[in-house]
């Protein structure tokens, strides 16, 4: 995973997190908490019908912890959600957005850390 706005992979290992944000107008998109948040969340999307702020943060998801498996396009991560539980969910990228560090989708809600452990 890079980050959408220095384009740097994501050293989870090393205890870095990917903040989630929402595009206005594709998936979303994963940035460094501080200074690539700031400058992401300030951005323009200046196309027709938009013209608006190009970067939220999801609703839903705060951040990505960590990768547990899968290939660049398709990975199983562990998420930390808004209400600070965690969960297990799947980003897939099309391949068309290989090159891209972002244009992610989350095809299902995952099913949260507490839930699996009961």
């Amino acid at each position: 995973m890079r980050c959408v706005i220095c384009r740097q992979e994501f050293d989870f290992a090393a205890g870095q997190t990917a903040v989630v944000l929402r595009h206005v107008a594709y998936g979303f998109d994963f940035v460094h908490p501080g200074a690539c948040e700031a400058a992401a969340l300030s951005l323009i999307f200046p196309e027709p019908g938009f013209d608006c702020a190009a970067f939220a943060h999801d609703t839903a998801r705060s951040r990505v912890l960590s990768v547990i498996s899968g290939t660049p396009l398709d990975l199983q991560v562990v998420i930390e959600y808004r209400d600070e539980s965690r969960g297990v969910e799947r980003i897939v990228r099309d391949p068309e957005w290989a090159s891209e560090p972002g244009a992610a989708e989350f095809p299902t809600l995952g099913r949260r850390l507490m839930e699996l452990a009961a």
